[in-house]
C-alpha cells in the first residue's frame, strides 16, 4: 500500500504518517508475541532465582510461605526438566545437613530433626546415602545425650581402683573440714573424665583435692544393650580430721 502511494505521487507528510503508525504497528505485535500468554505459567528464572535468594538469607525450611524447601517445590513442579531442580536440590539438602549437624552439636534435637527431615524431602533422590547417615548420627547423639544426662550415684557402680583424697594442709593446720560434691564420667574403658565440681562446703577448699582422687579412680565399664557406654555419676568426698 505504502509503495503504491508513493507510485502514485501521495503526500509525503501523509506517506510519512502511514508509515509510522505501521512500524508502531509492528512493534506492538512482536511484543505481544514475545510476551507469555496471560496464564501460561510462572517465569521459571524468577523462581530460580527465589530459591537461591531465599537458600542466602537462610531461610531453608521456614518461615512457611517464604522458604527456598517451598520455593524449590514451585520450580520443580512448574520445570522439572530444569538443570537448576538437580543442582538447587542438593545445594538445598547440603544446607540443610550442615544446619542439622550444628543443632545436633548444640544438643537441639528437635530442631536438628526438622532439618534433616527437610533434607530428606528435597534431596532423597541424590544424596540418599548422606541423610541416612545424618538419620543415625541424630540417633546416636540423642542416646548419649540421655545417657550422659542420665546421672546415677557412684555406689551403685563397681569401683576397681579408689585414690583417697589428700587433705590440704593449709585446711588440716586450721582445723577446717568438709566435703566436696563431683559428678564424672565413667568412660568405656573404666576411667574417669569430665570431672566437675558441683557443690562444696567450704566452697574452694576441698576442690582441687577431690578432683585429682577422682580421676584416679577406675570402674568396671557400664555395659548397655552388650556395648559399653559413658555414665555419668556423682559421688561426695568427706574431709573431716581422723577419718
Amino acid at each position: 500500500y505504502v509503495s503504491a502511494a508513493r507510485q502514485l505521487g501521495s503526500a509525503g507528510a501523509a506517506l510519512a504518517q502511514v508509515e509510522r503508525s505501521l512500524a508502531d504497528a509492528n512493534r506492538t505485535a512482536t511484543a505481544r508475541r514475545s510476551a507469555p500468554a496471560a496464564g501460561s505459567g510462572p517465569n521459571v528464572e524468577a523462581l530460580v532465582n527465589e530459591v537461591r535468594q531465599r537458600m542466602s538469607q537462610g531461610k531453608l525450611i521456614d518461615p512457611p510461605g517464604d522458604n527456598a524447601r517451598e520455593a524449590l517445590a514451585n520450580l520443580s513442579s512448574a520445570a522439572p526438566s530444569r538443570p537448576e531442580v538437580e543442582e538447587l536440590s542438593r545445594a538445598l539438602t547440603t544446607s540443610l545437613l550442615s544446619s542439622g549437624r550444628q543443632a545436633m552439636a548444640a544438643n537441639a534435637f528437635d530442631r536438628s530433626a526438622q532439618l534433616i527431615a527437610g533434607a530428606r524431602d528435597v534431596g532423597a533422590a541424590y544424596m540418599g546415602a548422606d541423610i541416612s547417615k545424618a538419620e543415625m548420627d541424630l540417633a546416636a547423639a540423642r542416646e548419649q545425650y540421655a545417657l550422659l544426662n542420665s546421672v546415677v550415684s557412684a555406689s551403685t557402680l563397681k569401683r576397681t581402683k579408689t585414690v583417697a583424697p589428700q587433705y590440704p594442709s593449709d585446711a588440716l593446720r586450721k582445723g577446717i573440714e568438709g566435703w566436696v560434691e563431683l559428678a564424672f564420667t565413667v568412660m568405656p574403658n573404666g576411667t574417669v573424665d569430665d570431672v566437675e565440681v558441683r557443690n562444696a562446703s567450704p566452697a574452694n577448699v576441698f576442690d582441687d583435692a577431690a578432683i585429682r582422687a577422682i580421676r584416679q579412680w577406675r570402674f568396671e565399664p557400664v555395659v548397655r544393650n552388650g556395648k559399653t557406654v559413658p555414665q555419668r555419676a556423682m559421688v561426695r568426698l568427706r574431709f573431716a580430721e581422723g577419718q
